[in-house]
């Protein structure tokens, strides 16, 4: 779980830097263990997905975990967290999309902001 935890937050924080530099990003090895975990990621458009949320989905992808895309418009109908080991929230959701048995729920779940890239940090 703390590998896999990990390797989401190198992902995320790829993606943000994807516009600075261009990191390279096959650089994912397999996990070894072959474990698949599944991870619930929610974006705002499944079918046409944002190019921030792609590279965090191939990172992952990479490493040999399961990737199951969840639209923003379409929790309702969402099994993916049925078996899910975490669950990414990307920034192209909208908060209030977020329903509250995700977040009251014990799936642990990781959110990113590229926005927190561009701030400076020394004066604000």
């Amino acid at each position: 779980m703390r590998r896999l935890i990990s390797l989401i937050v190198v992902a995320l924080t790829a993606a943000g830097f994807a516009s600075v530099q261009a990191p390279s990003l096959s650089a994912a090895e397999p996990d070894p263990s072959g474990s698949g975990e599944q991870v619930a990621f929610i974006t705002r458009d499944a079918a046409k997905l944002p190019q921030q949320d792609a590279t965090i989905v191939d990172v992952l992808s990479g490493a040999g975990h399961e990737v199951v895309l969840v639209d923003d418009d379409d929790f309702d109908g969402a099994t993916a967290f049925d078996s899910a080991t975490v669950g990414v929230i990307s920034s192209t959701v909208l908060p209030r999309k977020v329903p509250s048995w995700l977040v009251e729920s014990d799936l642990p779940l990781l959110t990113f902001t590229t926005d927190l890239l561009l701030l400076d940090f020394e004066g604000q």
